[in-house]
């Protein structure tokens, strides 16, 4: 059994860089990590519906990017849960505009919109 076959996986490392798939989008759906380490270095998109409490980002470089972007580099976190004390170790994060809340605003490497304009956006889709 693999370590990302279960839909909660508590107290493990696990090296990002081996989840990638050659052959095609590499996407892990549906989990909660509770203290885990994730090591990069990586590139992770976070999408869907996203959850991160009581977790520490070290050495990471957060992105903010436009709404509709075609992404190919990163590995896709979607409709996740990271919590417990969790650590996300060397990585480029990736966000759209309207994530950008469960993120630590100091971190990001790019313009990240205020609030009022990425709700003003949501309307207006």
């Amino acid at each position: 059994m693999g370590i990302l076959d279960t839909e909660v996986i508590e107290n493990q490392t696990i090296n990002l860089f081996d989840l990638y798939q050659v052959d095609k989008p590499t996407i892990v759906e549906s989990k909660t990590f509770k203290g885990c380490r994730l090591i990069g270095p990586a590139n992770i998109v976070f999408a869907g519906l996203i959850s991160i409490k009581d977790t520490r980002f070290e050495q990471c470089d957060l992105v903010c990017f436009k709404l509709h972007s075609n992404i190919h580099t990163a590995l896709m976190f979607r409709n996740v849960v990271i919590m417990g004390n969790s650590v996300i170790h060397r990585t480029t994060i990736m966000v759209d505009p309207g994530a950008t809340q469960n993120f630590p605003r100091d971190q990001f490497i790019t313009e990240v919109p205020p609030a009022a304009t990425i709700e003003q956006n949501r309307t207006r889709q």
